[in-house]
């Protein structure tokens, strides 16, 4: 017989006395099998929730199961979702800033939001970039300050999110100045100012701050179990909200950034999140999730929660997960769907259209050399008895691609041989095919105000140099802001001199410094230069121009060069999993699809 129970949130199995060797050895096998542990000082097992039902199923086939409490058992399968529901009554005349109205069916959408986001202390918005989430966000924190005396906010958000995040909260609340604080590498102990009562920081700051408290209780371990900040003093005993902007940043369970955010919340009554992009693989939402209410992850481990829903495991890891469960995807579904919304700018804004028209540009006598010449020697580098390793092939892409974007980059390279050296000498910036593409764009678009974006912070320089005529503005990793200003006050500050009517018309940006927390609806023309891989910093940096109060059609203009990887990482930015469907399905990549991945045609 086996015997099951429970202990607190586990289920316990005990092995009955008695049983033959066969049967004791047979019931082994199967609690090993789904990965339960043995206990020796108790001498039971602890399963695994999301294996429980499947342990049963099997053990039934050739022993008795004996079910102490099924009731107790039911709850730790099924934990009751314990987000509070409590309508916060108002009306569209206590909104300090109305919302805008949005498009048929869908006028009252913002208003709708906020209903929901006042109605439950714990929600997310998803909504697509340029939708209003930041908006709708810090009305309802108004309305509960107002109507509820929640004073107490701490706001985390992206690295170039946090002095945007400041001008909203004084745009659509009742909020003073004095009130809030920053908190940064300059004020690592923001929870000690009791008279301010909303701290803004970025994620990596609050890791900052979160060791910074550390230090008070053990300097030498920073993989702490309990949260170190005196959030419960700065409450001062009152309820607080904690807002996760661009939540997709805690979306790893495993980052440091994730775990000091998991052990702060229990401090916060109200807990909401906003991301445009929240994942773009499905296993993404468990943390964000997580960081909601626990029990909208059944109070499930990151691994049990992998198990309950998800087909694990690959060539290279038996955990990794692979597909949802069919028979597990609606009931997924629903814990993301109830105290979530999603909504796409197309579906809800009255705005104008967003094209991104491709243009494909052919690649110089000499650029091609060296695009051809230095793929041949990578990838006869990284090949073994004439196979590929894709991930050999995956992992040496973005060295591949700096032959397409900037070859004298290529010069730091070892190994290189001496002709390849004499090439990369040869070529010039201005020797790149879509810089002439790039002039006659700028050109035909005399006067407007154009975003030129590039993933290297080399290429926004050189270009800084090849326009100098225009006076252009430019902003990327290595941008150097002047003295006593960080990057995300220089941010703002440059996104406020682009903007101006009088500014410059050229704005250069990097990829990884302008996806997020600007808008910049007064220009409608944007150039790709030069791409990058990440989807979701992609997706959101085109989102910068298109946005609520656009008025103008949006144009954007993607360079890219044909034949060649460039075409591939266009493709890959429109269908994220195009290179793994397409190309590396398989361990090792075949000669053909070699040849096809390096010599791309795009499609008009």
């Amino acid at each position: 017989m086996l015997i099951i129970s429970t202990q607190g949130k586990h289920i316990i199995a005990k092995i009955g006395k008695g049983v033959s060797t066969e049967l004791f050895n047979f019931m082994l096998n199967v609690l090993k099998l789904y990965r339960s542990t043995y206990r020796p000082a108790s001498n039971d097992w602890l399963i695994k929730p999301s294996n429980y039902e499947t342990i049963v199923e099997a053990m039934e086939e050739q022993v008795e199961v004996h079910v102490d409490n099924q009731q107790d058992i039911d709850k730790i399968l099924s934990p009751p979702v314990e987000v509070k529901h409590s309508r916060l009554e108002f009306t569209k005349a206590d909104l300090k800033v109305k919302p805008l109205l949005g498009k048929t069916p869908y006028e009252r959408y913002q208003l709708e939001d906020i209903m929901r986001l006042t109605s439950f202390n714990r929600y997310a918005l998803y909504n697509e970039m340029g939708t209003g989430k930041s908006y709708e966000l810090l009305t309802a924190y108004d309305l509960r300050r107002r109507f509820q005396g929640i004073k107490k906010l701490v706001y985390v958000t992206a690295s170039t999110g946090v002095i945007n995040a400041k001008k909203e909260l004084l745009k659509f609340t009742e909020v003073t100045e004095d009130e809030i604080t920053i908190g940064n590498k300059d004020n690592r102990r923001p929870f000690d100012m009791l008279d301010k009562n909303i701290i803004i920081m970025n994620y990596r700051s609050f890791l900052l701050i979160s060791d910074e408290y550390q230090k008070d209780i053990n300097p030498k371990i920073k993989d702490y179990r309990k949260c170190p900040i005196p959030v419960d003093k700065w409450l001062q005993n009152q309820e607080g909200m904690l807002i996760s902007d661009e939540s997709h940043n805690i979306s790893n369970p495993s980052a440091r950034q994730s775990k000091a955010l998991d052990l702060m919340k229990k401090f916060f009554e109200y807990r909401y999140e906003a991301s445009g992009t929240p994942a773009d693989i499905e296993v993404k939402f468990y943390n964000q999730l997580k960081f909601m209410d626990e029990s909208l992850v059944r109070n499930l481990s990151f691994s049990d929660w992998k198990e309950r829903y998800y087909n694990l495991g690959t060539r290279f890891s038996e955990f990794e997960p692979t597909s949802i469960k069919e028979h597990m995807k609606e009931e997924l579904q629903k814990y993301v769907k109830m105290f979530s919304v999603r909504r796409f700018a197309d579906d809800v804004l009255v705005i104008p259209p967003m094209e991104i028209r491709p243009i494909y540009v052919e690649m110089s006598p000499l650029h091609k050399d060296i695009y051809q010449g230095f793929t041949v020697d990578e990838i006869n580098h990284i090949s073994t008895g004439g196979a590929l390793y894709n991930d050999d092939l995956k992992n040496v892409f973005p060295t591949l691609l700096m032959s397409l974007d900037c070859p004298d980059l290529l010069l730091k390279q070892e190994d290189l041989s001496p002709a390849m050296t004499r090439a990369i000498k040869k070529f010039k910036f201005k020797d790149h095919a879509k810089v002439e593409v790039l002039l006659d764009i700028l050109k035909e678009n005399e006067g407007e105000k154009i975003i030129i974006w590039c993933s290297h912070p080399h290429t926004g320089f050189q270009l800084q140099e090849l326009l100098k005529e225009y006076n252009p503005l430019i902003l990327n990793g290595e941008t150097v802001p002047p003295k006593g200003m960080d990057l995300d006050a220089y941010k703002n500050y440059i996104r406020d001199q682009f903007c101006s009517a009088d500014g410059p018309n050229i704005l250069i940006a990097g990829f990884q410094v302008l996806n997020s927390a600007v808008t910049m609806i007064e220009c409608s023309k944007q150039i790709i230069f030069e791409a990058t891989y990440n989807y979701i910093e992609f997706q959101q940096a085109l989102k910068r121009i298109h946005r609520a109060g656009q008025t103008k059609n949006v144009t954007g203009y993607h360079l890219i060069y044909d034949n060649s990887l460039d075409v591939a990482r266009k493709k890959n930015l429109e269908n994220k999993d195009f290179l793994n469907l397409n190309f590396f399905s398989d361990k090792y990549i075949q000669l053909n699809k070699l040849v096809d991945l390096f010599n791309m045609r795009g499609e008009v």
